[in-house]
């Protein structure tokens, strides 16, 4: 099992009462079964949180405790928890259980061993079993530090998550060797274990600030402890460059989440198809601006008709008229006196010359009224209709109309090589469809990337609990 947060392998770690987690020793992370945890966590507002589960490798979420004031990630599949360095620590305090483990101010020392407080604990025994390292004259702590009832007992690292951080507003940017650093994250980190040799000295509840900045595929970050100020410059390389590096057999571990400084593998790509975009986008709207520009907009007729149930001929013939020029669509519009009511005029456009038909339909109809005091209103008294493609030559429109009214009265205008901004539309829509799916690719691994960083990205659809399955 690999650590979700940093792929370090994990520790098993056996803790009192007979529990069983496992630990990172890296990031001082800890991964706890449903079944390990002695009180209910009803984790809310669950989102996705680009890890994996170390144990069954399902989908992981982040959520909320306590109101807001605790972020931890659960699985979906397993239901196990992920605490990060500190968190179980906050949890202690933020449940009420703090100091159930024979600590001073404990209200009943025979109450229930709360197994993140029996880690805590494991991680404090140990600790203090391992003494401080010394590196001679640039040591600067002053060995382990201790309780005020216990001599011989290692003080509960401090708890830095509700530390005050003005980097998380106002969001620094540093220039580096002609790069742009963004501020990713501003902590402060506590030593709650130690292990290995240094050169220094340094005990658990020895307390420091790390700022780190990202410039992909590079990272620049700041340790700040007794003030002095330590910078680091890093550039982020592949696992399977390390693998070959070191000669290691078979594969790296697979990726979990994604590394502040790692590359975008959508960037290039997305950057590539906005600018494409950009210039289609300019060039489809200067096509249009231009075709409208040089359209005729010809009116060839206009005529006004009376319809009434009482006449024996109810169809009605306009005069002929002249379609010149280039072959071009024709615009006829429809109005009508109609208030109420309906009407349905069956069309034809026919060439004098050929006697050619273009037969065709259109339906006026237009209700309006009062309803619990408030005015509706349903249809439109007009209609417009464009026939397309349509030849030069002259023409006349026969129409034939149909109602429930017995007499009404109604006008027609026709207009040639008229543009039509649908056209437009659906060409700057065909133009975003690929772009939208660019941008969704470069946003989703960016959004991964800064969700664990001071300034995450907020995403598009909010989901809830509801929602998990």
């Amino acid at each position: 099992m690999n650590c979700p947060k940093c792929a370090a392998p994990l520790q098993a770690v056996h803790l009192p009462n007979d529990v069983d987690i496992e630990t990172c020793p890296h990031c001082s992370g800890a991964f706890y079964d449903a079944a390990e945890i002695a009180i209910p966590l009803q984790v809310e507002n669950l989102t996705r949180s680009g890890y994996v589960c170390p144990k069954c490798q399902d989908q992981m979420k982040v959520g909320t405790l306590y109101n807001g004031q605790l972020t931890l990630e659960q699985c979906m599949g397993c239901q196990g928890v992920w605490f990060d360095a500190g968190e179980i620590q906050k949890l202690r305090k933020l449940s009420g259980v703090e100091g159930v483990i024979g600590s001073p101010g404990a209200a009943d020392p025979a109450a229930p061993l709360f197994p993140a407080a029996a880690f805590a604990a494991f991680m404090a025994e140990n600790t203090a079993a391992k003494p401080s390292s010394s590196g001679g004259p640039s040591s600067k702590k002053k060995g382990p530090a201790k309780s005020e009832d216990d001599g011989d007992s290692p003080v509960e690292p401090p708890d830095g998550s509700s530390m005050d951080n003005p980097d998380s507003y106002s969001g620094p940017v540093l220039t580096y060797e002609g790069r742009q650093y963004r501020h990713f994250q501003t902590s402060a980190p506590v030593v709650s274990y130690v292990l290995g040799e240094f050169n220094w000295k340094v005990a658990v509840g020895d307390k420091g600030r790390a700022r780190d900045f990202i410039c992909p595929p590079y990272l620049l970050s700041e340790d700040v402890s007794d003030g002095d100020s330590v910078w680091s410059h890093g550039e982020y390389i592949e696992p399977e460059e390390v693998w070959k590096a070191f000669s290691l057999e078979g594969n790296p571990p697979p990726r979990s989440g994604v590394a502040p400084a790692q590359p975008n593998p959508f960037a290039e790509s997305f950057s590539a198809v906005n600018g494409a975009f950009w210039i289609y986008f300019a060039a489809c709207i200067g096509l249009f601006v231009f075709l409208s520009s040089i359209a005729q907009k010809r009116p060839v007729f206009n005529g006004t008709f009376q319809y009434s149930s009482s006449d024996p001929e109810k169809s009605r013939v306009t005069d002929l008229f002249e379609v010149g020029g280039h072959t071009a669509n024709l615009k006829i519009q429809t109005v009508t006196n109609l208030d109420n009511h309906w009407s349905y005029f069956s069309m034809a456009l026919i060439n004098a010359d050929t006697d050619e038909a273009l037969d065709f339909g259109r339906e006026v109809s237009y209700y309006h009224g009062y309803d619990d005091g408030e005015s509706w209103s349903e249809g439109k008294s007009y209609d417009t209709v464009y026939l397309p493609r349509v030849k030069p030559g002259r023409y006349y429109l026969r129409i034939e109309p149909e109602t429930d009214i017995g007499a009404f009265q109604y006008s027609v205008g026709i207009t040639r090589d008229v543009p039509r901004v649908m056209f437009l539309f659906l060409a700057l829509g065909l133009l975003t469809l690929p772009m939208l799916w660019f941008w969704w690719r470069n946003r989703n691994f960016e959004y991964a990337r800064w969700l664990e960083s001071d300034h995450p990205i907020a995403p598009l659809i909010k989901s809830s609990s509801d929602d998990d399955d």
